[in-house]
């Protein structure tokens, strides 16, 4: 949880001039904090996709869960 809190500060910190002018980000990606914020949507991605994966993995049709 503590993650959570502190990538969406940074995301507001970096990233509050891309959500009131998206095309800062196609022009200047690192200085509008742009390239931080899809780092960490990234992170997230891959923090979720980790169980699913595991469950598609472990997955058995004979087996409720």
């Amino acid at each position: 949880m503590l993650y959570v809190c502190r990538v969406s500060n940074e995301v507001v910190e970096s990233g509050g001039l891309v959500l009131f002018l998206p095309w800062v980000a196609k022009w200047f990606p690192t200085l509008s904090g742009y390239n931080k914020i899809r780092k960490h949507i990234d992170e997230f991605g891959t923090a979720f996709q980790q169980p699913v994966d595991k469950h598609i993995k472990n997955y058995s049709e004979h087996y409720e869960r």
